[in-house]
């Protein structure tokens, strides 16, 4: 059976608040084990909540737009950044549900313009004054937002214009993400903080068939922060992301910042086009991280920015929970890679007490630099400065790395 919300008072003029028609048939879909179809129009809306036993279809030339005014969305206790705090939830969100079926090929629009703007203005007062600044200082709704949730399926639809991350996975298992779309502006007004999936403390993903364009890390695995982010926060693991393309992003795939105990994670069959950076793992002082079991293979690179950034990281956003833990990067394996016209192989590793790479094996990779290459990423603004050696690759040679087949312009890389 399916509901057409327009049978409920909804109106897809773009211009009226129609949260509460949506819900009613949210609601009565549930009560009938029926399938909601938006049709086409444009719906504006603040937060809206699936329930058990219904389906969602987006159909084409149909939006769900997010309303660019903070009240039409609940603000609440909800996970943010790896903890538990104030903070809206999604323009879509998902809570305790078994059986998650979002389909179709309609757009979720986070109408971020008017967060972006607020937030990069509130940024460059505080850097002007000397003032501390982090994401919490400017609340800004997700896209779409799923909690304790298992047998999950997203099919087709775009989710475009998030005012904070699209899709936040969160404490959910057997989930399947195939064949959408995520975009977010990088030039003009950028999309700050605009992940395009968040995998936290979730097991079991299938990421198949999706296309990312993002102001910030694509596929990003996360699990907690803090001194006891390892105790109270279950492992991610268990997570495949295949036959994907990539184009502007800051990480292709980004373990961190906020990550703790990571497990069985593979990348395969992809394409990335554009600067972006395929392997980004971001260390932190005040967290102890354990990542293990991952490979990356059969990966295509045009006009790209760096191979790896693996290496201690803080924003200048971010909060600092302690210091001195240990991060460890075990069993990672990358081979089958050919990147051309990239800005640097980066950096793999850097000498620290409190780092330490095991069972690295860099296999069957061929890369090229462009011709104009300079080393320096266009995404990092004045302050946060991102920058590696044109064709040479900087990794720690303490750590235990292994070099097979690997042609960097040219030249074969051999363990020093």
């Amino acid at each position: 059976m399916k509901l057409n919300i327009k049978d409920y008072g909804a109106i897809g003029d773009g211009c009226t608040i129609t949260t509460k028609a949506l819900q009613q048939a949210i609601d009565e879909a549930a009560k009938q084990a029926a399938t909601v179809v938006v049709s086409p129009g444009t719906y504006l809306c603040g937060s809206l909540f699936l329930r058990e036993g219904m389906a969602l279809e987006i159909q084409k030339d149909a939006v769900l737009l997010g309303s660019p005014c903070l009240d039409d969305y609940v603000i609440a206790d909800t996970r943010f950044e790896g903890r538990t705090c104030q903070w809206p939830l999604a323009l879509l969100n998902a809570q305790d549900i078994e059986g998650v079926h979002v389909y179709g090929e309609g757009i979720l629009d986070g109408n971020g313009i008017p967060f972006y703007t607020d937030f990069w203005e509130k940024r460059a007062q505080a850097i002007a004054l000397d003032r501390p600044f982090s994401n919490r200082d400017v609340m800004r709704p997700r896209l779409f937002f799923i909690e304790r949730c298992s047998s999950v399926t997203i099919e087709g639809i775009t989710l475009r214009n998030s005012a904070f991350w699209n899709l936040h996975l969160y404490d959910s298992r057997d989930i399947i993400v195939s064949g959408i779309t995520i975009q977010a502006p990088h030039e003009g007004v950028r999309a700050a903080s605009s992940d395009a999936i968040d995998i936290d403390a979730c097991q079991h993903v299938i990421i198949r068939d999706c296309d990312f364009s993002t102001d910030d890390d694509c596929v990003c695995i996360k699990g907690g922060k803090g001194p006891d982010a390892h105790v109270t926060n279950k492992p991610t693991e268990d997570i495949l992301v295949e036959n994907c393309r990539f184009g502007f992003g800051h990480g292709v795939i980004t373990f961190g910042s906020e990550a703790s105990i990571v497990r069985n994670v593979r990348i395969r069959s992809c394409v990335v086009e554009g600067e972006n950076t395929l392997v980004r793992y971001k260390f932190r002082g005040d967290t102890y991280q354990h990542f293990e079991h991952m490979i990356f293979e059969d990966i295509t690179i045009r006009n790209g920015g760096w191979l790896f950034d693996v290496r201690p990281w803080i924003s200048r956003q971010d909060e600092l929970l302690g210091e001195d833990q240990m991060s460890v990067v075990s069993d990672l394996t990358v081979r089958n890679i050919t990147a051309t016209d990239m800005q640097s192989p980066g950096v793999l590793g850097e000498s620290s007490d409190y780092l330490k790479l095991e069972g690295i094996v860099l296999q069957s990779i061929t890369f090229t630099s462009a011709p104009d290459a300079t080393g320096s990423l266009v995404r990092a603004d004045v302050h946060e400065k991102q920058e590696a050696p044109v064709g040479v690759l900087s990794y720690d040679t303490s750590g235990d790395i292994v070099f097979r087949d690997v042609l960097i312009d040219g030249e074969i890389l051999r363990n020093a």
